[in-house]
């Protein structure tokens, strides 16, 4: 985990969480404009 910076495997659950959950927000705002467009 020294590669990432991590110390924990917590931490690095903890950032990937976050990171997924940001792609997931920024492919459900990407769809939802989509969406508009279409109509």
């Amino acid at each position: 985990m020294s590669i990432t910076g991590h110390t924990t495997s917590k931490e690095v659950t903890r950032y990937t969480k976050a990171a997924n959950q940001k792609r997931l927000a920024k492919s459900a705002v990407g769809l939802m404009n989509k969406d508009f467009e279409d109509e």
